[in-house]
């Protein structure tokens, strides 16, 4: 778009790109109490791969985030961005197929929460049918945590509340102790 210099549309993508991370970090920060939660951009996607967190990890407020328990060893946390996750039974507790995140013709349709190991793989995953955000009323919480835009593919619904009871609810399901959630730059 700036190459094309379609400035408008620039402008419309960087303002759902601000309106996806707010709502994000409002429904993480209201809702989501199990452990310490950490945000990066995508674009440091390779550091946090190689866990290179000092100076990639961001705190709610966006600032970058200063004492992290988390180094190059850690194990004890998840990956967690917002997109289509991959088919996964629900007796798997990892997706370990390469192929499956290559091509991934068995999707479930629809968007949400995509859990990922330290490793970069799909431990679990929470989703919204296409449709469930007809569903979301206007002025309610679930509304005021939620953002969609009205010309991209971009969203954001929340699910942080559901997947803080269900650490605490089943703790052997996904051990961790940290969490770390893109923010899509």
């Amino acid at each position: 778009m700036e190459k094309a210099h379609d400035y408008k549309r620039l402008a419309q993508v960087e303002k759902d790109a601000l309106g996806v991370r707010a709502a994000m970090v409002n429904d993480f920060k209201n809702h989501f109490d199990y452990c310490p939660v950490y945000y990066y951009m995508d674009s440091n996607l390779a550091l946090i791969k190689k866990r290179e967190f000092k100076g990639a990890l961001m705190d709610t407020d966006g600032t970058q985030a200063k004492n992290i328990a988390l180094n190059d060893t850690s194990t004890d946390y998840l990956v967690v961005y917002y997109g289509y996750p991959t088919a996964q039974a629900r007796y798997k507790k990892v997706v370990t197929d390469p192929k499956k995140y290559e091509y991934n013709s068995g999707e479930p349709s629809g968007k949400g929460l995509i859990i990922n190991n330290y490793k970069f793989q799909q431990v679990s995953f929470y989703y919204l049918f296409g449709y469930d955000h007809l569903f979301f009323k206007k002025g309610s919480k679930r509304f005021n945590n939620a953002y969609e835009s009205k010309h991209y593919d971009i969203e954001y619904f929340p699910c942080a509340e559901k997947l803080n009871k269900e650490l605490y609810e089943w703790p052997e399901k996904i051990r961790i102790s940290r969490f770390i959630h893109d923010r899509q730059s």
